[in-house]
């Protein structure tokens, strides 16, 4: 996988191993492409252009046909590709309203999320441990306020916030501590 300013692409190299130029055809889910007369020796190549930023694993399929000596040869070569996900870097910013509550009391975890490639949108969730607390869609400006529920306990609490990502941005995670007195 390579990734491009407008999304992935599939790079495919192939060589002809061969003794003699060689018709090819490759076969993806992204289409497909046709070379001939590869040389003995040489290598073609082609990217297949993918418009999403994410890509899940999968294959490509080669399919050689030539004639030796008068004879047609066909042979067929698959190869798996991993998962790619091409999306820029988020940050991600979690601020406390208040980063000391007393007993009883609400607080807010102010959240921002930016990055290089333009707005973020998304969503962002807090949690204690396994239990997923509150979250908020991230407005215009990728920012999104989380109000906290009045149910915890005295003692430091470490809230991790997790924002979703979107088709631009990968997801995000950083913690921030609340103190209940």
């Amino acid at each position: 996988m390579k990734c491009t300013a407008s999304g992935a692409g599939l790079a495919v190299d192939v060589t002809n191993d061969g003794t003699v130029a060689t018709d090819l055809v490759v076969r993806s889910d992204f289409g497909e492409h046709a070379v001939s007369g590869v040389a003995p020796g040489a290598t073609t190549s082609h990217v297949f252009p993918i418009d999403t930023r994410t890509v899940a694993a999968g294959g490509v399929t080669v399919k050689a046909r030539t004639n030796a000596d008068g004879i047609p040869l066909e042979a067929t070569v698959t190869a798996d590709y991993a998962a790619a996900d091409c999306r820029a870097e988020a940050t991600l910013r979690a601020r406390l309203a208040k980063d000391t509550i007393r007993a009883g009391q609400s607080g807010t975890i102010n959240v921002t999320v930016t990055g290089a490639q333009g707005r973020a949108t998304g969503t962002v969730v807090a949690s204690e441990g396994d239990i997923e607390l509150l979250g908020a869609t991230l407005d215009p400006r990728g920012g999104a306020s989380i109000r906290l529920p009045r149910t915890f306990e005295v003692g430091e609490h470490v809230l991790v916030v997790r924002y979703s990502g979107d088709g631009t941005y990968r997801p995000a995670t950083t913690e921030v501590t609340l103190t209940v007195t």
